[in-house]
């Protein structure tokens, strides 16, 4: 993730774990690893965070301008009105069926 940039991985998945009102977790009966994990985290409520303080990092770097630059700080990261902007977290792994995408996915819209 991050193209190898080193990032607060434990901190995003300590944030992820601890949310109890969004997000959906799948795993076979038989394991206790999960297979697919679907969250999301409102940016301007946890802009604070260290892992998110990576990630913007990274985004800032991988503009291709400076205007981008700024408009990304500006249109996503200091919003002050009242439209929230998150992070979606999906990962799946391999032996997860495509058929479980759709529902994850819209099993957030409905949380959110």
């Amino acid at each position: 993730y991050l193209d190898g940039e080193v990032y607060d991985c434990s901190g995003l998945v300590d944030h992820v774990i601890k949310q109890k009102t969004v997000g959906s977790v799948v795993r076979l009966e038989e394991q206790l690893d999960p297979i697919a994990v679907v969250s999301v985290i409102n940016l301007q409520k946890h802009q604070d965070t260290q892992f998110l303080g990576d990630i913007v990092t990274f985004l800032r770097k991988k503009a291709p301008t400076d205007k981008e630059k700024e408009m990304l700080a500006k249109d996503v990261f200091e919003r002050k009105g009242k439209e929230k902007i998150g992070l979606v977290v999906s990962e799946r792994v391999v032996n997860c069926p495509m058929e479980l995408s759709s529902p994850l996915n819209q099993a957030i819209f409905e949380e959110i």
